[in-house]
């Protein structure tokens, strides 16, 4: 059975990241600005040192011949292992789910480290 998903974006990420990449996310600060009728719902945030975030992986370009399995990373000293016990930058599907730590919390926007997204991706 195939079944079809429709998402709404409420909200993009604002990040200097240009590229795809497998390393380094850890340090990288990233601003998701949600679209105005979503603002309150940061309410109560700021208190929380971490929140989970799901977003959409616009730009993933996943080839099963070429992704299925692969070595982390792309390092040779890693073991070749599958799509599934990796955060590879082309995943299976376009859902893309990473807890990250809060910066600051402001009225339409949410400041967050170590969130594995490109500039302009969906949320």
């Amino acid at each position: 059975m195939i079944m079809e998903i429709s998402v709404k974006p409420i909200a993009f990420v604002s990040n200097e990241i240009e590229r795809k990449k497998d390393v380094s996310w850890g340090e990288d600060i990233s601003t998701i600005e949600l679209k105005k009728q979503f603002y309150g719902g940061l309410n109560g945030l700021e208190g929380f040192s971490h929140a989970i975030i799901i977003y959409y992986l616009d730009k993933a370009n996943f080839d099963v011949s070429e992704h299925l399995k692969r070595r982390p990373q792309n390092r040779d000293d890693m073991p070749l292992v599958g799509v599934f016990s990796q955060r590879g930058k082309d995943r299976s599907n376009q859902i893309g789910i990473t807890t990250v730590q809060i910066v600051s919390v402001i009225e339409d926007k949410l400041v967050v480290k170590g969130l594995d997204a490109i500039d302009k991706t969906l949320y």
